[in-house]
């Protein structure tokens, strides 16, 4: 963001009175600067924000996400799992069971798995 930004940041939003508010940012932050947790320094910030969805796994170790099958480790089938994923960029999907990270779901090669083997 270029220097103009901030400076308005600073001088005009920051300052002046919102509605919602019935105060400035400003000053709302000073007064509750004693709630406000710090998270540790190596907290992955992107995961804070995955969107987070129940499924149940089928038979055969897969499960729907979205319009595509994901494969979830063998020993889950059956179960019902949470998948936790950036709604932005799927190509990371994590699978949690009993609220433990289970593993990565890998986007099921519908090409590979429907060939059939004699």
């Amino acid at each position: 963001m270029n220097e103009r930004f901030w400076h308005w940041l600073d001088t005009v939003y920051h300052r002046h009175e919102h509605s919602a508010l019935q105060t400035t940012p400003l000053l709302r932050w000073q007064r509750d600067i004693e709630q406000v947790r710090q998270l540790p320094p190596a907290t992955d910030l992107r995961r804070l924000f995955f969107h987070r969805v129940d499924r149940l796994v089928r038979r055969d170790s897969t499960f729907l996400l979205h319009g595509q099958f994901f494969e979830a480790p063998p020993h889950l089938a059956g179960q019902r799992i949470e998948v936790r994923f950036d709604p932005l960029d799927q190509a990371h999907v994590e699978i949690y069971h009993g609220g433990q990270l289970a593993g990565a779901a890998r986007l099921v090669d519908a090409v590979v798995n429907g060939r059939t083997y004699r």
